[in-house]
């Protein structure tokens, strides 16, 4: 037998390593049939070897080659197996051995060598962020990574983890309990088993926040409660602050809705009345209501407690009064029928205090009230309601939960359209939707006297203990806004063109907005009222209190305007209040205005002011019992002025803050710190102009 060297494996000798395999160079020979030559049978296929088949037509035995050179071979099966081609000596024919199953995902083998290679994308980091964590709180995130050759390898190549926590360097978890605040910047790097190996990079950020505090330290209702409705939902809204603003991160607060399920209240940011910018950030969820009964509802921070009801009705009940003897008739009749819900005015009226004078009163006598929700006046749709009192009517309804939407109080053409609404005595009542009214705007210089007789307000008298509430109200061209420490809440209401103070001082306020605000002054001082702009300021009711939310937008503020965060005027003492987020834009040319902040003052907060070209003066020089400036506990922070003035009493050294003698005009709080007159208030982000 001879034996000579494969061809087709010489050929393949420069891309291989040198394979030395003989082949038979002749096939076997077949022999046929397995009986008689005459049955016609024939079959060569015993005398066949493997990796041979009998050629019928020649009735030989050829190759039946499953591939046609030595070397590796990629796929055979169709299931990225690694496999070789090899030729058998006894038969000089090929076949296919196969060596393995490429062992990771995503390879595939290749044709011209001995090996699985990856196909496979570029490897990545394909974390977005990383969550923040807190203080003592167990923290946990992982990175991930995409493309490359797993198993990942991971490190921290720049920048720290935040104290206690720690990498995982083969799962790329980051776990741990945080032991210190803040923001850690910091670059991981992954890197995959592929050879050579890839590196991936990116730059994250884990914030780290102060131990969750359980309890607000001002807690207030942000909406009206004992409403009755037909919608399904409720919104609850409340007002959630700490003392310090900087003492950590505040737990959500929690509503238990009418069923008795919970749920955690997300921050909800407002805007500015009338207008699409964004204003003030309060807490809110929304709850479903349990249909056609009264729903108990309480709102829960740490160990304190809101709580409060809402009443459902699948259909409110409705009266339409179609004259003014109809209308005082439903009212009297829903005072001691609690099942009406609303009356509707069909018809213009024109006074509506004078029609309402003593409405809930019958021959003298208080009528019984047997009511707990509100009853809610307005007009129908294309009647307007008008309260003024040019008939000389004071508008003391005697109507307990008595509700107006969408009144009119005042007149843009009556001297003496006032339009004074009188709340009695421990009695609720809420206005929204309205509009309060002036002439003024029209007709009246700036040096004219305002007399009492032309004003427009919502009067509840002191100490009478009333509950009043405003939402979503208008003052239009008028002389005062003015409301007394009894009002519950008073919130997105807006002022154009108000002509005098803006003294809305009450439980909780909220979200206000005033243009072209010009406060009423002349030679001789004449006025009825002092028009010292805004203030919170009264003989009862100072503390307690949360203002938050006011800004001023206008090109005609006077030099002579004294716009008071604190006066000192009748002042006990203030406790428990804060005050946030106070901004005045513009003021007439070379107008310096001076933000005054006087009277004792504990446990309070006054943050988030902006007067970027104006002044705020700290005042000890008052001598009224209590008028100046006594803070303990007060923090005061992130406010922008252009300078500070500190006033001493007499004989004490006053100074001024400003870029000429500051450090840094960016935060001016150490130097603030240092004065002894100012120990009992921490300083946070005060910062004051750094140009004259």
């Amino acid at each position: 037998m001879t034996y000579m060297r494969n061809p087709m494996l010489t050929r393949k000798a420069s891309h291989l390593p040198l394979l030395v395999v003989w082949a038979v160079a002749e096939a076997a020979g077949c022999w046929h049939g397995t009986g008689s030559s005459s049955s016609g049978q024939q079959d060569c296929s015993p005398s066949c070897q493997p990796t041979q088949r009998c050629d019928t037509s020649t009735w030989s035995c050829v190759c039946d080659d499953a591939c046609a050179a030595s070397g590796p071979i990629c796929d055979p099966a169709g299931s990225g197996e690694l496999g070789e081609c090899r030729l058998v000596e006894a038969t000089g024919c090929y076949e296919i051995v196969h060596l393995t199953a490429c062992p990771i995902f995503g390879q595939t083998c290749a044709a011209t060598a001995a090996v699985c290679t990856a196909v496979q994308a570029a490897l990545e980091v394909v974390n977005a962020a990383l969550p923040p964590g807190t203080v003592g709180t167990s923290y946990a995130a992982t990175l991930s990574a995409a493309g490359g050759a797993p198993p990942y390898s991971w490190s921290v190549t720049v920048g720290a983890l935040p104290p206690s926590l720690s990498l995982a360097a083969s799962s790329g978890q980051i776990a741990g309990t945080a032991t210190a605040a803040g923001s850690y910047p910091l670059r991981v790097q992954v890197q995959d088993s592929s050879s050579p190996p890839q590196t991936a990079t990116l730059d994250l950020v884990i914030v780290i926040a102060s131990a969750g505090v359980a309890a607000a330290d001002f807690f207030k209702l942000a909406i009206v409660p004992n409403q009755t409705m037909s919608a399904s939902t409720f919104e609850v809204q409340v007002v959630a602050e700490l003392l310090d603003p900087n003492a950590g991160v505040l737990v959500p607060p929690t509503v238990i809705d009418g069923s008795g399920n919970s749920q955690a209240m997300a921050p909800k940011t407002l805007q500015w009345p009338g207008t699409t910018e964004d204003s003030i950030t309060i807490w809110s969820a929304t709850i479903p209501m349990v249909n056609d009964q009264v729903n108990n509802i309480k709102v829960v921070s740490g160990a304190k407690e809101l709580v409060f009801s809402v009443r459902h009705k699948s259909a409110l009940t409705v009266l339409t009064a179609l004259d003014a003897t109809q209308l005082t008739s439903d009212i009297k009749a829903a005072i001691t029928d609690p099942t009406i819900d609303v009356i509707q005015v069909g018809y213009d009226e024109t006074n509506l205090g004078g029609v309402l004078q003593y409405v809930g009163e019958n021959a003298g006598n208080t009528i019984p009230n047997a009511r707990s929700y509100w009853l809610t006046v307005e007009p129908a749709n294309g009647n307007t309601l008008t309260w003024s009192r040019d008939t000389g009517a004071l508008g003391r309804p005697a109507t307990d939960w008595l509700h107006f939407n969408n009144v009119i109080f005042g007149s843009d053409t009556s001297d003496d359209g006032g339009g004074t609404f009188y709340v009695s005595p421990t009695h609720h009542a809420w206005l929204s939707h309205s509009q309060f009214r002036g002439k003024y705007k029209y007709t009246w210089g700036k040096d004219t006297p305002i007399t009492a007789d032309a004003t427009i307000d919502v009067r509840s008298m002191a100490a009478e203990g009333q509950q009043v509430y405003f939402t979503d109200c208008l003052w239009d061209g008028t002389a005062e806004d003015a409301a007394t420490s009894w009002v519950q809440l008073a919130r997105d209401l807006r002022f154009n063109s108000h002509r005098g103070d803006i003294n809305n001082f009450g439980r909780v306020v909220l979200n206000m907005y005033a243009t072209d605000i010009e406060t009423v002054r002349n030679s001789t001082n004449t006025d009825y009222f002092h028009n010292d702009g805004f203030q919170i300021w009264g003989s009862v009711g100072t503390s307690d209190i949360v203002f938050k939310g006011l800004k001023i937008v206008s090109p005609n503020i006077p030099a002579d305007i004294q716009p008071f965060l604190l006066d000192r005027t009748f002042v006990p003492d203030y406790s428990y209040n804060l005050m946030d987020t106070v901004i005045i834009v513009g003021a007439a040319p070379g107008t310096v205005l001076t933000a005054q902040v006087a009277g004792r003052i504990s446990n309070s907060r006054i943050s988030n002011y902006s007067f970027p070209n104006q002044h705020v003066a700290f005042r000890q020089d008052f001598t009224e019992a209590n008028g100046a400036f006594d803070p303990t506990n007060v923090y005061i922070s992130n406010m922008e002025v252009k300078k500070v003035l500190y006033i001493a009493p007499a004989g004490g050294s006053s100074m001024t803050y400003d870029y000429q003698n500051v450090a840094n005009t960016d935060n001016i709080s150490n130097e603030l710190g240092a004065n002894l007159g100012l120990a009992g208030v921490s300083f946070a982000n005060i910062k004051v102009s750094s140009t004259p």
